[in-house]
């Protein structure tokens, strides 16, 4: 190819990036084409004679990214320039100067902290239980990213929010130990890897001088997701140097926890006054109205890059309140059935989620439903090992003799796991992720009065699930999919106190929680549904800002379900679904009663589906109690939303009126 045919292969914006000289900043919008500008300016400057691909250093933050760019390069028709991962560059340059330098062997790569810090957790006492490890794990890697010392750590600690429920001095102490053991052994983690060419570089010149010999001209990509440590590196590489473009999207910086800073890829113009800054805003990956609404919650962030659509008119977004999680994962499966039925591809659908434990109900409507579908970067809810501990005591508590409520006794099982339903974990992290998971199963205990029956479905549940696929529904978190897409997005749990998450307190929190859910929308191409389906059906307060869902409350006044007899709040699903608290009975037609559960039991048969897909006991109870006259009626139920009106509201309307007199 020639220098004018990879030119002519851009739009005007991405030409910009490839004819730019010197430092060059590019603030580059979602599905704006940021790897095809990068991959034709390394080309186009290759071609013309202005860089030199054996000289060229392009970082990138996953190995898939890093893979994507070397192979785009290679059909442009370069070869040579190293596109690698941070750790992989810094490894590689460790793995050749090292020996050299110290005359002894690099310590050996350690692929996960978990081996030497169960040590260092058992030598103090502690259980080594993997929410523990990973959770542990998270803060040594925030502490060496940052350079944060063992002797420092408490005192910087104190500014963010730990990803533990651990004391600051026990996770010093874990981290020192944790450092001690490894080196004992040999051994070096990945924060390590940077660590170490840090200082290996620092300390030896000539070495120094014979890498930026090899490497004159960097690309960094996702620059906004750079840490302390990379950013350290990172000049050393460049030293005097100024032949960099730094890419990045600040709307995109969800990963803080982590260590990334967005403050590099904004101070850059300081750093390089001379720098020329350039924008990518033209969207080809989505609909003018996914990326319109993308626009409106970037808005309130005051973002000062908006996306501009260019793709053809598309659907509206869509967006349901739903009675309950059930009822929001039953819709979703039904509109992936429709998708599917028009010929779209399982691989082309998403649903997206804020926690890993919002995949329960969705596994289990997915599975039901016959689709087969694929939990990224994770297990699927039923074979986390938590959820199946607690489905193993369950199982046992079951098969002996128990008395009381059904939530009660689960309550009592899932406490033997260190579960407390009024103390979840004040942290961001896995141990926080375990009280949710376990929090699902006592929230789905709430629909039963029978603990027979509850086995029976979680038994249900926990057998559909199935193996991940190829061609499958993707389920995911929303930190887990940005660099992804897909033609058909569902953006489940867009309540309040999901997202944000109710654990973001201060205003930094929120608007990276706001970033979140835009990541979330820009995976989208053709088709954006969002719903949220909990008790107050109230939506996420950035939906509200922008008119969809309701006014926003503040969540000391929003409003709690009441006992509609004595007015106390309900305290379980069983309770809601009633609308009537344990001491205040429903007055429920038995007759009525009894034939609603005939009913069930012939559609879940014609269905194929367990009958607490129909409706469960609770549900049933309220409405012989209640026994509606009219669709309005209906909706008043706990448990009965649109989609199940629509199904069932006739044929129930009808056994009332046939069964329901007084």
């Amino acid at each position: 190819m020639t220098p004018d045919e990879i030119l002519s292969a851009l739009d005007e914006q991405q030409r910009e990036v490839a004819l730019a000289q010197g430092p060059v900043v590019v603030y580059a919008g979602a599905g704006s084409g940021k790897t095809r500008a990068i991959t034709h300016r390394i080309a186009y400057r290759a071609l013309a004679g202005t860089l030199r691909p054996e000289h060229t250093l392009a970082l990138t933050f996953t190995a898939r990214a890093a893979g994507e760019m070397r192979s785009r390069l290679r059909t442009l028709g370069v070869e040579g320039v190293q596109a690698r991962t941070f750790h992989a560059a810094a490894l590689r340059q460790l793995t050749y100067f090292w020996p050299k330098h110290t005359r002894t062997e690099l310590p050996r790569l350690s692929p996960s902290k978990a081996r030497h810090l169960s040590v260092a957790l058992r030598r103090n006492g502690l259980r080594d239980a993997p929410a523990v490890l990973q959770d542990v794990a998270s803060e040594i890697e925030w502490a060496k990213v940052n350079q944060v010392s063992h002797d420092d750590y408490i005192l910087r600690a104190k500014d963010r929010t730990v990803r533990s429920d651990l004391g600051a001095d026990v996770i010093q102490q874990l981290y020192a130990d944790y450092d001690e053991i490894k080196t004992n052994d040999g051994a070096m983690d990945f924060e390590d890897v940077l660590l170490l060419a840090k200082a290996l570089l620092e300390e030896a010149p000539a070495l120094l001088n014979e890498l930026r010999a090899q490497y004159r001209s960097f690309v960094v990509d996702e620059y906004q997701d750079i840490s302390a440590i990379q950013q350290q590196l990172l000049d050393i590489w460049i030293g005097d140097g100024d032949d960099i473009c730094a890419v990045g999207d600040i709307n995109q910086t969800i990963y803080s926890f982590a260590g990334a800073d967005p403050k590099f890829f904004m101070d850059f113009p300081k750093k390089y006054p001379q720098a020329l800054l350039l924008r990518l805003s033209t969207n080809y990956r989505s609909t003018p109205e996914i990326v319109h609404l993308a626009n409106q919650i970037n808005k309130r962030s005051g973002s000062a890059l908006e996306l501009h659509a260019v793709r053809p008119k598309g659907s509206a977004v869509q967006y349901q309140e739903c009675a309950d999680e059930e009822e929001e994962a039953s819709g979703v499966a039904d509109r992936i059935k429709v998708l599917t039925a028009s010929g779209v591809a399982l691989d082309q659908m998403a649903v997206l989620y804020r926690t890993n434990a919002q995949s329960a109900a969705l596994e289990s409507s997915l599975a039901r439903a016959g689709i087969p579908f694929a939990v990224r970067n994770g297990e699927g809810f039923f074979h986390h090992p938590k959820v199946r501990e607690a489905l193993r005591l369950l199982r046992a508590a079951n098969r002996s003799a128990g008395e009381g409520e059904v939530p009660d006794r689960v309550r009592e099982v899932l406490e033997v796991l260190g579960w407390r339903h009024e103390n979840p974990p004040d942290a961001l992290g896995a141990g926080r992720d375990e009280w949710e998971m376990l929090n699902a199963l006592y929230r789905m205990s709430g629909n039963f009065d029978d603990f027979d029956a509850l086995i029976q479905e979680l038994e249900d549940r926990s057998q559909h699930s199935h193996a991940p696929l190829r061609n499958a529904v993707t389920l995911a978190s929303l930190h887990s999919v940005k660099g992804m897409e897909w033609a058909h997005v569902f953006l489940v749990g867009a309540n309040e106190g999901l997202i944000p998450i109710s654990l973001a307190k201060d205003p930094a929190q929120i608007e990276e929680e706001r970033r979140l859910f835009y990541v979330g929308i820009t995976r989208a191409k053709e088709s954006l549904t969002i719903s949220w389906g909990n008790r107050s059906r109230q939506s996420s307060r950035f939906l509200r800002e922008i008119g969809i869902g309701g006014e926003i409350k503040s969540a000391s006044t929003a409003s709690l379900a009441l006992c509609k007899s004595c007015g106390k709040p309900l305290k379980n699903g069983v309770e809601r679904k009633r609308a009537r608290c344990s001491e205040c009975p429903l007055d429920v037609n038995e007759e009525l009663f009894e034939a609603l559960r005939a009913w069930r039991y012939d559609r879940a048969k014609i269905a194929d589906v367990p009958a607490f897909v129909i409706f469960t006991d609770a549900t049933l109870e309220a409405i012989a109690a209640l026994r509606p006259k009219n669709n309005q009626e209906l909706l008043t139920i706990s448990g009965i939303g649109a989609r199940k009106l629509e199904d069932y509201g006739v044929e129930v309307l009808a056994i009332v009126a046939l069964n329901g007199a007084s």
